[in-house]
């Protein structure tokens, strides 16, 4: 089977935190992946980002990174994906 001759290993290194992503060697790239996360979010309508204020109803969240490899393990794409806080029960 295909699956036989192809192993990759996941490492914790491929989802990095928030210190991680931000202060790493891939600081721009994990900004880009950010941007076009907020653009994608605010285009399908699912967000809208407004200043924060004492009258605004947030969200708490967290920003998921990871980065795609090739085969070869080299970095092919950084990502960012936004998700709700669930530990937050909802009011």
């Amino acid at each position: 089977m295909f699956f036989d001759y192809f192993s990759i290993t996941v490492s914790a290194s491929d989802n990095p935190r928030w210190p991680e992503a931000i202060n790493g060697p891939d600081t721009d790239g994990y900004l880009e992946a950010i941007k076009v996360e907020i653009t994608t979010l605010t285009k399908l309508k699912a967000c809208e980002v407004v200043p924060l204020s004492f009258n605004v109803n947030a969200i708490d969240s967290m920003c998921n990174f990871k980065f795609k490899r090739y085969p070869d393990g080299n970095i092919r794409e950084l990502k960012a994906k936004f998700r709700r806080d669930r530990s937050i029960a909802r009011r």
